[in-house]
């Protein structure tokens, strides 16, 4: 029975809303778009939103069961959430205006 429960566990550490929570942080070459948000800040559902609404499709990380959160704190900042990672540009909180041409200058 403990097998069992310590199994279900780790399957919930591993995915929350399907959302891969270990892998985005540690991939230093990779340049993909990253959004390390929560479930519950209003700002990061309108980050989400946007770039759903613009075509980008960004690897969503919740900070709230990263197991690298502190980490992820640590290289862009305590700032408020989301954070908005696309390569070199790092953006906090919802700003469509910086988002939009942050895209712009990747095209």
């Amino acid at each position: 029975m403990e097998r069992i429960f310590a199994f279900g566990l780790l399957a919930f550490l591993l995915h929350q809303d399907g959302t891969v929570l270990s892998s985005s942080f540690w991939h230093a070459g990779d340049k993909s778009p990253k959004l390390y948000t929560n479930d519950w800040c209003p700002a990061c559902v309108r980050t989400d939103a946007l770039l759903q609404e613009l075509g980008v499709k960004a690897e969503r990380v919740n900070m709230d069961y990263a197991l690298e959160a502190d980490q992820i704190r640590a290289k862009y900042g305590d700032a408020s959430l989301p954070i908005l990672v696309l390569g070199d540009k790092v953006i906090h909180g919802y700003a469509p205006d910086r988002i939009r041409q942050a895209l712009q200058k990747r095209q």
